[in-house]
């Protein structure tokens, strides 16, 4: 939010002028696009933007959307390169803004993702978890993808393919030589080669204080 971008939109061309811009860019978690300058003529904006994505060196992704007369649209993305700032140098920039009525779109932008910033510089590959990434709780990954089911709501647990794996469970223990001879919500014991149930564990093991009990 330190540093003034000059975003720069050109060589469109369209039958039906005028040609109108807006300017944007996509919140680093993925789940929201946001708009520093409304829709008009101007093919150029100077703008401050929030940081990027710490997992992906600090790049975040600006949109491009350009209009012709008839609202008929289209839309390019390019990423930046945005590092972070401290709370109080957040803090002297805002007061400066909110004095500069031309800055409103991009004030409102800004500081609602700095704002909604959650932390996930900690969270795991959530790919691999088969879960959406972490957006709404602190180094968490989100819900499990479409199809696959798991511990509902965000977790760092592993999410399973809804085709991939037997609902039933049978009151004898299931011999086994590998985890897939085993329903998906168990494991192969390799010391009694039966399927087991995977034990849960709890967030910081409760940070050192309690016990962690499943009912």
């Amino acid at each position: 939010m330190k540093t003034l971008f000059s975003l720069q939109s050109f060589n469109w061309s369209d039958s039906d002028f005028p040609l109108s811009y807006r300017f944007g860019f996509i919140s680093w978690n993925g789940d929201r696009e946001l708009t520093v300058a409304e829709k008009s003529l101007s093919s150029n904006i100077f703008s401050t933007f929030p940081r990027g994505d710490p997992k992906l060196n600090n790049y975040l992704n600006c949109t491009f959307e350009v209009y012709d007369a008839f609202a008929a649209s289209s839309k390019i993305t390019s990423p930046i390169q945005v590092k972070s700032i401290s709370f109080t140098e957040f803090s002297h920039i805002l007061s400066a803004k909110l004095s500069n009525a031309n800055f409103s779109s991009e004030l409102i932008a800004v500081a609602s993702s700095v704002l909604n910033y959650v932390d996930c510089s900690h969270s795991p590959v959530c790919s691999k978890l088969n879960r959406y990434p972490c957006s709404v709780t602190a180094s968490t990954c989100g819900y499990c993808w479409d199809g696959f089911v798991g511990e509902i709501g965000n977790h760092n647990s592993p999410c399973l393919n809804q085709s991939s794996f037997r609902f039933s469970y049978s009151s004898k223990s299931t011999f086994c030589d590998e985890d897939d001879n085993c329903n998906g919500f168990e494991y192969c014991n390799n010391r009694t080669h039966t399927c087991s149930v995977r034990s849960k564990s709890c967030p910081s093991n409760c940070s050192g204080h309690g016990n962690c009990t499943f009912y």
